[in-house]
């Protein structure tokens, strides 16, 4: 009966995991990519966000960069000044590892950033779309936000795409140290 512990974690735990040597997601790598405001829980006095939500619409697990490059544009597509803050304390900036997207699965990150005129010198933007670069590809998706900062100082922050901790619930054992996701233990009798 002891080895039903473990084969129950071996078992539970390979079902999540992704592929050891997964490609890089490719320019023609079908994806999704939506905004989510998670019903205002990013709202707060003067700062507001969204959950950006990556999906992997083809029928291949790939890798792409824990922190893509993203950008915002107008309504006339013009690319907005809107910058990454870059985290405290990493400087020149973080190693951020890349993630596995396994096919129908989901990245997220959690984009933040002020959204009310508290600078005394003020400026804001109104982007119209959101673009991630994913393997060469830009992804657009529509984006109705408000995002202020100092004059010639517009930030936002992002957190590094993990599995979406909605749907990616694995064991611990499994190699996800990394991913920021939740964890359990199950335990048998």
């Amino acid at each position: 009966m002891r080895l039903l512990p473990a084969l129950l974690v071996f078992t539970l735990a390979g079902a999540t995991a992704a592929p050891a040597h997964a490609m890089l997601c490719a320019a023609d790598q079908l994806f999704s990519l939506t905004v989510d405001g998670e019903n205002g829980s990013f709202n707060g006095m003067s700062h507001s966000g969204t959950l950006l939500v990556l999906r992997n619409l083809g029928p291949e697990a790939c890798t792409v960069t824990g922190s893509p490059q993203i950008f915002f544009t107008d309504a006339a597509g013009a690319t907005l000044p809107i910058t990454r803050a870059v985290p405290r304390g990493m400087h020149p900036g973080p190693v951020v590892l890349p993630e596995t997207i396994l096919p129908e699965a989901e990245l997220t990150s959690r984009l933040r950033w002020v959204s009310g005129e508290v600078y005394p010198h003020s400026q804001c933007f109104t982007p119209a779309t959101l673009v991630v670069v994913i393997g060469g590809r830009k992804l657009t998706t529509p984006l109705a936000a408000r995002i202020c900062g100092p004059a010639n100082k517009v930030t936002y922050d992002m957190t590094r795409l993990v599995p979406d901790p909605r749907k990616h619930l694995h064991l611990r054992g499994a190699d996800h140290s990394h991913d920021g996701g939740m964890h359990f233990n199950a335990h048998c009798p």
